[in-house]
């Protein structure tokens, strides 16, 4: 598979880890003893005030930062088999992966906010990069993906969060996640990739 910082594609893969590994990551996730800590937004006041459109809402999420200028920072990196997924993912797309950073973040349920979003972001302060997302449950949640880099937003499409699959665009792309309404968490793994190398053949 052929990979591009300026992809326009939206590449969906389903199935790269088996339904009972992706058990194990998710209840890693809801563990007693998983270091998540509360955020009061999920962007600044400043940055709500430039994206925010009629349809915007802004959330309290609980995150996570397990990878940081290209090292595991936390533990749970490993306990959560996140270094095995990174894995079967560079298989399947035929690139070694280098990773920015990687958070994970947990959105609760809140049944005010159909055919909403939070706020239109990119990952800033990255260089060119992509982005990646693991859906670690299954909700009613979708990833929305922008066509435009303004207000009023116009959606290009939007992903729907399934257990174990993975949604890779560009990081140049703005997007947004919602709370759930009818399931009660929604956790997603954000990585950043900012180099590929080429390692096996399509």
């Amino acid at each position: 598979m052929n990979l591009s910082f300026d992809t326009d594609d939206v590449i969906i893969l389903d199935d790269i880890i088996s339904e009972d590994d992706s058990n194990s990551i998710h209840n890693m996730f809801l563990h007693a003893e998983f270091p998540w800590y509360f955020l009061q937004s999920t962007v600044t006041k400043q940055m709500r005030e430039i994206v925010s459109d009629e349809n915007t809402y802004d959330s309290p999420q609980l995150v996570s930062l397990m990878y940081a200028d290209y090292e595991p920072i936390s533990k749970h990196w490993n306990l959560c088999n996140l270094d095995s997924l990174s894995h079967k993912i560079s298989k399947r797309l035929g690139h070694k992966l280098s990773y920015k950073r990687v958070k994970a973040n947990l959105l609760l349920n809140n049944t005010n906010t159909s055919d909403q979003y939070l706020p239109a972001h990119i990952d800033n302060g990255l260089e060119d990069h992509l982005v990646m997302i693991y859906f670690v449950n299954s909700t009613d949640s979708p990833t929305t993906i922008f066509k435009n880099d303004s207000k009023p937003w116009i959606i290009e499409t939007q992903v729907e969060s399934k257990q174990g699959r993975i949604v890779i665009f560009s990081g140049k792309k703005y997007h947004a996640g919602m709370n759930p309404i009818k399931s009660p968490y929604r956790i997603i793994v954000n990585f950043n990739i900012t180099n590929m190398e080429k390692i096996y053949e399509d």
